[in-house]
């Protein structure tokens, strides 16, 4: 999707790619409003797919996907989780797995949290019989199962439920041709060669780290070749573990295998090469994979199985951080929009996993051919490749785009003929498709993610676009294109774009200025802290121009001062919270001061008082506490707390000593979901050995068959009270007081918080955990109860050395500004960081122009040089714009009377808020200095426009006239003002229309104007208010909407009960005639769009067109009228011409225009603005002129007399003049060439701007490389060739020549000798007779032979033996002939 690359047409939300799943529904209709019981029988039937009504009427039994109506955006909870990552300052593989596991909780909680009515009914089916199986999904939320078709109208009653589908089947990219078996594994595969693998290996980039999984057949995990590669494998162990590597959907084995061998052969290619070094087919040979099989023996899988395959995807085994970096699909399901998959492809690309997806193979079936790339390749989230050969020549079998979203596809290409690759039981073997293309990729990608573990998808899709080598042919010569895409994968270029060969430009963009002020904060000081702990301090510091620093100075006692750097943890740098944090250990009892100083980024500083805060002594080794008497600075943690200090009455009834404890209930069991903790006071512990060490007793839910814990206690660390270790847990029953020890060795020297954390399901309750005598000793009672956990680790901040001084003079005249740096050979840009105007931006090497640009100010330009992994500063400081004014007054063209309430508007400039003129007419605009297009709209006007130019402080005048639309208004309607229900669409782009008639006797009227309709209630939520309106003519088949005349036009609708959204058009002069269609267009797709309301209480119009994938239909009259409303105003007075036609050609220099206007009235007719003809329209308003035109084009335009000033112009017809004859010159053959052949190519060069037609000798020529010609078929003698060039306005000219046609070749007769002819004579006659009527030569052995009255004779000298005798003769035309005989010489003196 490229999503850089792909822009983004098919805008599609979440909701919309479930419900689409498996042939989805067009729109949504929602007639909640009328709940009678035939609504929702009527509700019902309507969520059941047509295909699965098909098998209900033919079956008893079937299997369905249903789709409920919650659903969850991946994207939105992508970009919520990546700020909650970076509001926590998590990294790396901590926000990878943060992002993850936001995304994969959303999805699992929503799935439960609906789904349970449907599971419970079809739980209670099974039992009956009724239903054979069924699954939960939350990879899209959804149930799949199979059973009694009475079971599917019951669960369509249900209001969670939004569409049944039925569960398809879908195949493997088959292959192209039997398996070949094949040895050749001594060196690196052919193919892996043809991608540069090995040469991004060499710079130490072969797939370590990273992980390939595949949605396929299987995988032979034991393969020689893929063993080690296998992440389930243990090759120091040489153990196997199949759980978070192997799924298998089919048949639920544990182990993997492949009964195809497909996904095997799939599988190499990514990673495949043995132990030894041979048999290198893998592109990322260090790469670890893992598999989903979906497909069973025979390549095919139910939409079922392969969503199953695609959850656990997400998650293997259960666990985020076994997710892949990349899936491979080699699979498909037809060409055309099939959007079951999409938001599959959608969530793992939310997810960082990478979807390459094969581009699918023509067959005898599936012919090839543009825009037969399958689904999901097609989709605009999916990475489609194609295949090639080992000559870079696109295979015949690869499918091509465009895809059915007007997208450039494949994206790529890769080899995928005769490929090498792992079989079954060991083996190799060649196999050609896409599917053998497709696994190129999932190595590279591999490849990336080792080069750089942080690389998005979007940004692997950009390299590996923007890396791949062009391909084109014959029959895609430019690039990118729809059989190669953007070309074959460069493995090696991808991998150096993200290692070396860049330089980095760098700098800052300011502006001129000053900036006395000095920043502002905040601060609440704290009172009282424990010793030995980190603080955590925050103030909040605010600016002018932007916050630079803040710093916090602190000193102990009467210690020395020392500093420390605040980070920004919420807010921006104008106004933002600061943290900054005493490390542990550095305080002890006494006083703490310390004091706050904030810098902006002019120098500007202020610092805050000096607080004094009281240092408490912490709790150390010789602490004991007894709980006889309430204990100081326990804290309870948690919503309806449990724990509570006290006499017990529950549980043990009795304390370890004495009569008091902590428990979680005195007097009874615990509640359900419980989730609190009881912290202990800091302490502080010294070197050495520490134990904490209490008396407890404990009774918690546990299960007596499995052991697994439903309720239980943690005793927890932390080092700085907000992130927690487990140091020890107790689950089940103790049955008695017990002694317990947990060793803190491990944080000996630190100061930490030791909390008891407990834990409980929603069911059962049990009295739970008493708690007694907590001491902290260095000496051991014995074994300790620690779990095998890895303390949480906490980064101090380190401690900077600041120079106290500061200077009290800002010598600083720059300020920062947020500004775009571009390059602008490349494009590739960057905005700055407005807190201080840097940026930094990673370039190719090379000399190169860089432009800082910023709304309001000067560009500038700076030519650089960029070198490999070296740096270059440049710095921009960029100039203000001046301001100038804009003033005027809008008048009426008619009566020069002000226009109050005009809009006047700035065209390049929406920065700038239009304004309406006053009661005068006056306005007034402030703009930077430059020149404008000003624009006057008003309803009862025609727009006009003006440019102007800006002036720094200068004012411009201009003052602009409307000519006002004279004659009736009209509100066009086909609903009767009453909304019933409500429709929107899932996908942007798609809406839609009514049809309008203008009012009988009109044909011809201005749209000022729309109203729509919009339901202000809850659906869609969260919806939304942006939509665009666009204006059809009725042109296309069968009345349908054709031409777009208008639009789009963005607008904001009104989402209420009552009020209408009218959308103010008069200023876009919108001349609509006859019938035409107002459209509601969304923009934004499910759920961030309004809702338009439908009557359905009255007749249905029979005007309603819906717009779905760029086809107009008409809806159906259950539909009811869509409420929209066309507003027109009818200009009576303005003439409309009737004759000539527009668009006319003609070469008579004279013509009649006919029109009607108002009867009796004088009428004005210009030619190119030019006034050429007054006449007066008669009685019935009929008038017609004869005018005068000019060779080229004429704008005829008429306009009535009105009062004292005329009408807008009418309707503009143009007629163009052409009197002039084409020029057609014969360049091939000359005239009275002579050919030998009666097939003769003629050529003409035409010279004419209006050209109609060209023929020769009455057949249409074609034109070819800047000429016309044509192929004739002459006759023998002189032929005639006439070139005929007509132009649109009738004019011709004929050019002829002669050609002379001889294709025969002479006849040669020999009358003496006889051919083998013996002789005793030394010479002999050669007599005959040669026929043609244009003969050039005789020769006899070579020699001229004279012809007369076509006899030739003529001697020949002749050798001992056998002599050969040739006769040539050849006419002027080049035809010729050969003839030959023998003479056999026998000297008789021998």
């Amino acid at each position: 999707m490229k999503q850089g690359l792909r822009g983004m047409l098919f805008l599609v939300s979440t909701l919309m790619l479930v419900l689409n799943t498996f042939l989805p529904p067009v729109s949504v209709a929602d007639t909640s409003k009328n709940s009678n019981q035939n609504s929702l029988q009527q509700t019902s039937t309507n969520k059941v797919d047509s295909k699965v009504k098909e098998q209900m009427d033919t079956s008893e039994t079937l299997s369905v996907i249903i789709i409920l109506n919650d659903q969850i955006d991946a994207t939105n909870i992508m970009k919520q989780a990546n700020n909650h990552a970076s509001e926590k300052s998590e990294l790396g593989l901590n926000k990878k797995h943060m992002v993850r596991s936001e995304i994969l909780t959303e999805l699992k909680a929503n799935a439960h949290q609906t789904q349970a009515p449907l599971l419970e009914l079809l739980g209670q089916e099974k039992q009956k019989g009724k239903v054979k199986n069924y699954k939960s999904f939350h990879v899209i939320n959804a149930v799949s199962f199979t059973g009694a078709k009475e079971v599917v109208e019951k669960i369509a009653s249900f209001k969670e439920v939004k569409q049944i589908y039925l569960d398809e089947e879908r195949h493997l990219v088959t292959d192209t041709n039997e398996t070949i078996p094949s040895s050749d594994g001594n060196d690196v595969q052919w193919n892996v060669n043809q991608v540069l693998a090995p040469q991004a290996w060499e710079l130490g980039i072969d797939g370590a780290g990273a992980v390939i999984a595949s949605i396929d057949s299987g995988v032979q995990w034991d393969h020689p070749a893929l063993k080690e590669k296998y992440r389930g494998y243990n090759a120091a162990k040489e153990t196997v573990d199949h759980q978070y590597s192997f799924f298998d959907a089919v048949s639920g084995q544990a182990e993997s295998y492949d009964d195809n061998g497909h996904g095997t052969h799939v599988t190499g290619t990514m990673v495949g090469s043995e132990p030894d070094g041979t048999n290198k087919i893998g592109v990322a040979p260090r790469a670890k994979w893992i598999a989903a099989k979906a497909f069973d023996e025979n390549g095919s899988g139910s939409d079922s199985d392969i969503l199953e395959a695609a959850e656990w995807i997400m998650a293997p085994g259960g666990r985020v951080d076994m997710a892949p970096d990349v899936v491979n699909n080699s699979w498909s399901g037809g060409p055309g929009i099939n959007e079951w998959f999409l938001e599959v492809v959608q969530t793992w690309r939310s997810y960082g996993i990478f979807p390459v997806f094969a581009a699918g193979n023509a067959s005898i079936l599936d012919p090839n051919g543009p825009g037969t790339i399958a689904s999901p390749a097609n989709y605009p989230e999916s990475f489609a490749v194609g295949a090639v050969d080992d000559e870079n020549e696109l295979a015949d079998f690869s499918f091509q785009g465009p895809s059915p979203y007007g997208e450039i596809k494949p994206e790529l290409t890769a080899p995928g003929v005769n490929i090498r690759s792992t079989l079954p039981n060991g083996e190799y073997g060649d196999k050609s498709g896409t599917s053998m293309a497709a696994p190129h990729i999932a190595g590279a990608v591999a490849l990336l993610r080792q080069a750089n573990a942080n690389v998005t998808v979007n940004e692997i899709e950009q390299i590996l676009i923007e890396t791949a080598t062009p391909l084109t042919d014959r029959d895609f010569p430019e690039t990118p294109n729809n059989g190669y895409g953007y070309g074959l994968l460069n493995a090696y270029d991808a991998v150096l774009s993200e290692t070396q060969g860049m330089g980095t430009i760098k700098g800052n963009v300011t502006i001129e200025g000053e900036d006395t002020e000095d920043p502002v904060y905040t601060h609440t000081p704290i009172s009282e802290i424990s010793e030995g702990l980190p603080i955590d301090l925050t103030v909040q510091a605010s600016d002018n121009v932007s916050v630079e620093s803040v710093e916090l100075a602190y000193k102990l006692n009467d210690g020395e001062w020392n500093h420390v750097s605040a980070e920004r943890i919420s807010g921006n740098y104008l106004d933002g919270e600061y943290l900054a944090t005493i490390p542990a250990g550095v305080t002890e009892s006494g006083t703490l001061t310390y004091q706050w100083t904030i810098t902006d980024y002019a120098g500007n500083t202020v610092m805050s008082e000096e607080y004094i805060v009281t240092v408490l002594e912490s709790l150390t080794i010789g602490y004991f506490e007894d709980f006889e008497t309430e204990p100081a600075n326990w804290t309870i943690v948690g919503e309806n707390p449990n724990w509570e200090w006290g006499t017990p009455t529950s549980g043990p009834s009795g304390a370890a000593s004495g009569e008091k404890v902590y428990a979680t209930n005195l007097s009874g069991d615990y509640s359900s979901g419980m989730r609190e903790m009881l912290v202990m006071p800091p302490i502080v512990l010294p070197d050495g050995e520490a134990y904490l060490q209490y008396n407890q007793w404990y009774s918690f839910e546990q299960s007596e068959y499995t052991g697994t814990a439903y309720d239980y206690g943690y005793v927890m660390v932390s080092t700085n009270g907000q992130d927690w270790t487990e140091l020890s847990m107790v689950k089940g029953d103790s049955e008695t007081w017990i002694d317990a020890q947990v060793d803190l060795s491990d944080y000996a020297g630190q100061g930490i918080y030791i909390a008891f954390y407990t834990y409980s399901d929603f069911s059962t309750e049990k009295p739970g955990w008493y708690i007694d005598d907590v001491a902290l000793s260095a000496t051991s009672k014995g074994e300790s109860e620690n779990t095998n956990s890895e303390p949480a680790t906490v980064d101090t901040s380190d401690f900077a050395s600041i120079n106290s001084e500061l200077e009290e003079e800002n010598s600083l005249t720059l300020l920062p500004i947020e500004a775009q740096v571009s390059v602008l050979e490349t494009g590739r840009s960057v905005v700055t960081n407005p807190q201080n105007g840097s940026y930094t931006l990673r370039h190719p090497a090379g000399e190169f122009n860089v432009v800082a640009e910023s709304y309001g100010y000067h560009s500038q330009t700076e030519t650089i040089e960029i070198v490999d992994d070296e740096e270059v500063t440049t710095n921009f400081t960029l100039e203000e714009k001046a301001r100038g004014a804009i003033t005027g007054v809008i008048t009426d063209e008619l009566t020069g009377e002000p226009v109050e309430g005009a809009k006047v508007y700035l065209v390049e400039d929406a920065n700038i808020e239009p304004v309406e003129t006053n009661s005068d007419g006056s306005f007034s605009l402030t703009a930077y200095e430059g020149t404008y297009t000003l624009k006057v709209s008003d309803p009862m006007h025609y727009p006009n426009t003006s440019e102007v130019t800006v002036e720094g402080d200068e004012e411009f005048v201009q003052n602009i006239t409307l000519s006002p639309i004279v004659g009736t208004s009209e509100t066009i309607a086909y609903d009767d003002g009453t909304a019933e229900a409500l429709n929107y669409m899932y996908t942007a782009g798609n809406g839609w229309a009514v049809k309008m008639s203008l009012a009988d006797g009109k044909n011809r009227a201005v749209l000022t104007g729309g109203y729509y309709k919009f339901d202000g209630g809850d659906r869609p939520d969260p919806g939304g208010t942006e939509f665009l309106v666009e204006v059809y003519d009725s042109t296309g088949p069968n009345g349908l909407p054709g031409e777009k005349i208008a639009g789009p036009f963005e607008a904001e609708a009104i989402r209420s009960d009552t009020d209408w959204t009218f959308i103010d058009l008069s200023g876009e002069e919108i001349i609509v005639e006859d019938d035409f269609y107002l459209a509601y267009i969304q923009k934004e797709g499910y759920p961030y769009t309004p809702a338009i309301n439908r009557d359905t209480s009255s007749e249905p119009s029979e005007r309603n067109y819906s717009y779905v994938d760029g086809e107009w239909k008409q809806t159906p009259p259950s539909d009811g009228n869509y409420m929209i409303r066309a507003v027109v105003a009818y200009d009576e007075a303005v003439p409309d011409i009737t004759s000539p036609v527009n668009n006319l050609y003609t070469a008579e220099d004279t013509i009649t225009v006919e029109g009607k206007a108002e009867p009796n009235t004088e009428i004005h007719l210009y030619n190119n603005e030019s006034e050429i003809a007054v006449v007066s329209s008669t009685d019935d308003g009929i008038f017609s002129a004869e005018i005068s035109l000019t060779e080229g084009l004429n704008v005829i335009t008429a306009r009535a007399t009105q009062g004292k000033n005329l009408t807008r112009p009418s309707n503009q017809v143009e007629v163009i003049l052409d009197t002039l004859s084409p020029n057609v010159s014969i360049s091939s053959p000359q005239d009275g060439e002579q050919f030998n052949t009666t097939s003769v190519t003629v050529q003409a060069e035409v010279e004419e701007e209006n050209l109609e037609e060209v023929t020769i000798n009455d057949s249409e020529a074609t034109f070819v490389d800047g000429k016309y010609e044509a192929d004739l078929t002459l006759e023998q003698g002189e032929n005639t060739v006439s070139v005929i060039a007509r132009d649109k306005a009738g004019n011709e000219t004929t050019q002829t020549i002669t050609v002379n046609i001889d294709s025969v070749a002479p006849i040669i007769t020999i009358e003496s000798p006889e051919d083998g002819e013996t002789t005793h004579k030394k010479s002999i006659e050669i007599r005959g007779q040669v026929s043609d009527a244009n003969l050039d030569f005789l020769r006899v052995n070579g020699k001229n032979t004279k012809v007369k009255n076509n006899s030739f004779r003529t001697n020949v000298k002749l050798e001992d033996g056998e002599n050969i005798i040739m006769i040539q003769s050849k006419d002027t035309f080049g035809n010729e002939t050969w003839e030959q005989i023998k003479v056999n010489y026998e000297n008789g003196n021998k």
